[in-house]
């Protein structure tokens, strides 16, 4: 763990090396392709583990990627597949996150709650940061949405890989994001508990967040926001009784969904390449949702792409036929993006033996994937976690009466 002060001078130096990139993407692009090379042995190691595990695979198994196979080759899609321990478990219980219907009227309703909130967060950031200067350790990159390529692993902000245990990667996805934005805010790693939210997380009308059998990044948010995480308990793969921490400590001050207006005949929207890009910046890493497939279950590198039908995509609303809405079946987090690759970055929760590096560091789990596939992004979020540098005005709780009072701050100097 760093000092506050190694903070202070690591996030100056990230924000200036973002800056930096701001105005020269081309330099920024070279270390990127420079990177990618010096990570070329890992990526064949890394190709090996799934090639040993193909190896002493069952002939179901060697017939299922060998038809998996046969389908990437026939539609000359590039990405590469092979044995990860995602196949080894069903996809319907791997990916069950659940959109609800008419999404862009609810994100519509949650965002202007959220902007309100996190203005109020921002005046109080201000007016510390006015009585204390120098002292604020929140890291803010806002001006590097303009940069070609960026990783927030390469500012140290984002947590490590995980593996969900059922159908509850609509948990993994928000509590990622959460670890993230703790770390961005306050400079502090923690390993939150996804199974507290499967068992206690409820939306603020009562309704469950979800179950082991699938859910929304939503109801994590607003649970988070007005109960609050824990510290990890083991992910047992059930539901568990729920048991509710007073004063839990892992607290969010908002929450909203990225701007993304639903086109004409349509219950939710996309949200653009630039406004997925400056939410990234301004927040941290998102939760969004995608559409998994078999193939993206056998994932293990390159730029993931599928030329899937519209009916597949985009099906007919059944409780309202004029409307049709993106289908989607997982939760993720998005925490970089590539424009020579035309892709995301993303972080899934199937566990390190699936995926790739993403080009840095030895853990697998990430995966490229291309900015127009398999509907990702839709529902797409953001948190933002409780700064523990300074406390909130009352004016904040007026707006949202229905949050518990935050814990105290933990004063960081």
């Amino acid at each position: 763990m760093h000092s506050p002060r190694q903070i202070v001078a690591f996030s100056a130096l990230g924000a200036f090396v973002a800056a930096t990139a701001f105005f020269a993407t081309t330099a920024l692009f070279a270390a990127d392709t420079a990177r990618m090379r010096i990570a070329t042995y890992m990526t064949v190691a890394h190709a090996q583990e799934y090639i040993q595990r193909e190896t002493v695979a069952s002939s179901a198994v060697k017939a299922k990627i060998a038809a998996i196979r046969q389908s990437v080759a026939a539609e000359k899609l590039t990405f590469t597949v092979g044995y990860t321990e995602a196949l080894d478990r069903s996809l319907s219980v791997l990916a069950a996150a659940r959109a609800p219907r008419g999404l862009g009227k609810l994100a519509a309703t949650q965002d202007v709650t959220a902007m309100r909130l996190l203005t109020i967060d921002r005046q109080a950031r201000s007016e510390y940061a006015r009585i204390n200067p120098n002292q604020l350790i929140e890291l803010t990159i806002s001006r590097a949405a303009g940069a070609s390529a960026f990783d927030w692993r390469s500012l140290g902000k984002v947590t490590s890989v995980k593996n969900q245990q059922c159908g509850n990667c609509w948990a993994y996805a928000p509590v990622g994001a959460y670890e993230a934005s703790t770390l961005i805010r306050n400079g502090e790693t923690i390993d939150a508990s996804e199974h507290y939210i499967v068992s206690c997380a409820k939306y603020d009308n009562g309704d469950l967040a979800g179950t082991c059998k699938g859910g929304w990044h939503a109801g994590v948010f607003e649970y988070i926001n007005s109960m609050g995480g824990i510290l990890h308990t083991p992910d047992t793969g059930t539901d568990g009784t729920c048991a509710v921490v007073p004063n839990a400590p892992f607290r969010a001050v908002a929450w909203g969904y990225v701007n993304a207006p639903p086109a004409s005949r349509f219950e939710d929207g996309i949200p653009s390449l630039a406004d997925m890009k400056a939410a990234l910046c301004e927040h941290g890493p998102l939760a969004v949702a995608v559409l998994a497939t078999e193939e993206f279950q056998a994932y293990t590198g390159g730029v993931f792409k599928e030329n899937l039908p519209a009916w597949k995509l985009t099906p007919i609303d059944s409780s309202h036929p004029r409307w049709k809405y993106h289908s989607v079946n997982h939760d993720i987090l998005l925490i970089g993006w590539n424009d020579a690759r035309h892709a995301w970055l993303i972080k899934n929760s199937w566990g390190t033996c699936w995926g790739e590096t993403g080009g840095m560091g030895a853990e697998k789990g990430y995966m490229w994937i291309d900015y127009d596939s398999n509907n990702i992004g839709l529902g797409a979020a953001w948190v933002e976690a409780q700064n523990q540098a300074y406390k909130l005005p009352q004016e904040y709780y007026q707006i949202a009466p229905h949050v518990k009072p935050f814990p105290e701050t933990r004063i960081l100097k």
